[in-house]
């Protein structure tokens, strides 16, 4: 059985509230942008999870951008676990105009 492989992007969420089935699941947690970027430099990823507010200078949706600029491929597809409205919109609008698929 292949493993999924998450991206979880959260300066303080625990990704086990999110991932409920950890078997054959492999996670990376990113608690900043930095770290994110240079996690999709390293990986592909089946599932992309995000936070707006990281607690630095960059945001989630930073990410989404870079994402998109980069054209880097999500396999299933991403999930925004953002309390923050505006920026949950931002990301869901950004990454959904490129085609990436938005998970409920």
């Amino acid at each position: 059985m292949r493993k999924v492989k998450i991206l979880f992007i959260d300066d303080i969420r625990n990704p086990f509230d999110y991932i409920k089935n950890v078997d054959g699941v492999f996670v990376v947690i990113a608690r900043s942008a930095h770290q994110a970027i240079e996690a999709l430099k390293d990986y592909t990823f089946d599932i992309i999870f995000f936070d707006h507010d990281l607690g630095d200078d960059r945001t989630g949706y930073d990410i989404a951008k870079w994402i998109v600029e980069n054209n880097i491929k999500i396999k299933q597809g991403f999930r925004i676990v953002s309390a923050n409205p505006v920026g949950r919109f931002n990301i869901s609008q950004l990454l959904n105009h490129y085609g990436y698929q938005e998970l409920s």
